[in-house]
C-alpha cells in the first residue's frame, strides 16, 4: 500500500504536528508501507527538494518533496510549484492520501480530478478559528472556510486527536458520521524505558521549570513569567523561538524575574534532552485551543516530569492530563493559582518516574496499526 501525505511543513522545522508527521512517516515504512511526503520548504526558497525518510532498520525508505516557499502571508506559505509537486507524486498511485490541517495548500486536490478517485483521509489537528484568534483572521477564515468546507465533503474520514476537541470544534459538527478519535502518540524509541535521574540544582534555585515550544501569544508564556514572581527559589527555562521574543524577555525584566528566566532559543535535540534531565516540573500554559492536544506536556510525562498545563475547555490537554499522575491543571490567565499548581509539583514530585500507562496509551506504534486499519478499509471501499 502506498501512501501519499500533505502537511504543511517537516523536520527540521520545530512543531508538534512536524514531528508527529515525521514520526508516523517512520513508523509506517517499518510496518513495510510505500510513503510519500508533500510539504513546503523550511526555509524560503524557489526551488523544489527531494529526499529520503528512512525507517529505524534502514530497510525501507519513502520520498519527501519539499515545494518552494517563495513567502508566506501570515501563516501561509506561497508555493506556485505545490501543485506541479502534487501532481508528480499522484501519478505514483497512491491509495491514500492522508491530508494534516490546517494547512491550505491541500485545497488543489479538489481541482485534480486524478486526485478525486483516490480516498482522502484528514487528519484534523487544530481549528484554524478559536476564541483567541484575532478578528481578521474571522473574516478571512469566512472565506476560506467554502474551500474547507468542500474539502471535508469530499474526504472519506476524518481524524481527530481526541473526543473533546471533536465535540468542541464549530467545523467539524456537520461531518460527525464520518469523523474518528486516534489520539497522537510517541515512538516507543523516543521514551525513556527508565527514569532520567536528576541533577542537584544550582546554589542560586532549587528547581526548575522547563517550557518547551514557540513563543507565540497563545502559548500563555506571559503569565508563565507573571508567576515566576510567586514561586520561590525556582528558576525558569524556556526553549524555542518565535515572534515573542522579544515581549517576554521585556516582560521578564519588568516582572523583576529576568535573572530567574533563562531564554534558549532554538537547540538541537541533545541538548534539549539534557534540560529535560536537569528540569524538576514541564508547564504548557496555553491560553487558547489552539493547543489542540499538548504533544510536549506528553513528551515530558513520558520523560518522568509532572507536568503544570491549562484546563482548557474543548482542548486534548485534560484528557491527555487524565491518564498521569502527575499533572496538575490551573484555569487559563491564572498566574497565581499556576504557581500554587508548580509550588504543589515540585513538593509531591521529588523524583519523577514515567507512567507505564501513558506510554502504552499514547505509543504511536498501536495508532499507526488503527490508521493502517483504516487505509485499508477505505482502499476496499472506494475499489
Amino acid at each position: 500500500m502506498r501512501v501519499l501525505h500533505i502537511g504543511k511543513y517537516f523536520p527540521p522545522y520545530r512543531g508538534g504536528i512536524e514531528t508527529y508527521l515525521h514520526d508516523l512517516c517512520v513508523e509506517q515504512l517499518e510496518l513495510g508501507l510505500e510513503v510519500d511526503v508533500l510539504v513546503h520548504a523550511t526555509n524560503v526558497t524557489l526551488r523544489d527538494t527531494t529526499e529520503c525518510i528512512t525507517s529505524d532498520s534502514g530497510k525501507n525508505s519513502g520520498l519527501l518533496c519539499r515545494a518552494a516557499r517563495w513567502f508566506n502571508v501570515s501563516f501561509v506559505p506561497i508555493s506556485p510549484t505545490f501543485i506541479f509537486s502534487l501532481k508528480k507524486l499522484l501519478n505514483r498511485q497512491p491509495d491514500v492520501i492522508h491530508i494534516h490541517v490546517p494547512n491550505a495548500s491541500p485545497l488543489w486536490l479538489l481541482l485534480l480530478p486524478s486526485a478525486r478517485k483516490i480516498p482522502w483521509i484528514v487528519h484534523w489537528h487544530s481549528d484554524i478559528v478559536t476564541a483567541d484568534a484575532p478578528l481578521w483572521l474571522r473574516w478571512a477564515y469566512k472565506l476560506y472556510a467554502l474551500a474547507e468546507r468542500a474539502l471535508l465533503r469530499h474526504t472519506t474520514h476524518i481524524i481527530a486527536t481526541s473526543q473533546a476537541y471533536l465535540d468542541a470544534s464549530l467545523p467539524l459538527q456537520r461531518w460527525r458520521h464520518k469523523s474518528q478519535v486516534i489520539p497522537l502518540g510517541l515512538r516507543a524509541n523516543s521514551i525513556p524505558q527508565r527514569p532520567l535521574q536528576r541533577k542537584a540544582a544550582s546554589s542560586r534555585a532549587t528547581a526548575k521549570i522547563l517550557f518547551v515550544g514557540r513563543l507565540v501569544h497563545y502559548k500563555g508564556l506571559d503569565i508563565l513569567i507573571n508567576a515566576m514572581q510567586f514561586i520561590k527559589n525556582a528558576e525558569l527555562w524556556i526553549v524555542g523561538q518565535g515572534p515573542e521574543f522579544n515581549t517576554l524577555q521585556d516582560q521578564a525584566k519588568s516582572h523583576c524575574v529576568a535573572d530567574r528566566v533563562t531564554f534558549f532559543g532554538a537547540i538541537e535535540q541533545q541538548e534539549l534532552e539534557e534540560l529535560f534531565c536537569q528540569a524538576d516540573c514541564f508547564c504548557l500554559p496555553s491560553r487558547d485551543r489552539t493547543e489542540a492536544f499538548g504533544m510536549a506536556a506528553l513528551e515530558a510525562l513520558c520523560r518522568g516530569l509532572p507536568v503544570a498545563a491549562t484546563n482548557l475547555p474543548g482542548s486534548g490537554l485534560p484528557w491527555v492530563a487524565s491518564h498521569a499522575h502527575h499533572f496538575c491543571l490551573f484555569e487559563v490567565d491564572s498566574p497565581k493559582q499556576l504557581a500554587t499548581c508548580i509550588t504543589q509539583l515540585l513538593v509531591e514530585c521529588s523524583e519523577g518516574t514515567p507512567s507505564a500507562h501513558v506510554q502504552q496509551q499514547f505509543n504511536l506504534s498501536f495508532q499507526s496499526r488503527a490508521l493502517l486499519d483504516l487505509y485499508e478499509h477505505k482502499r476496499e471501499s472506494s475499489t
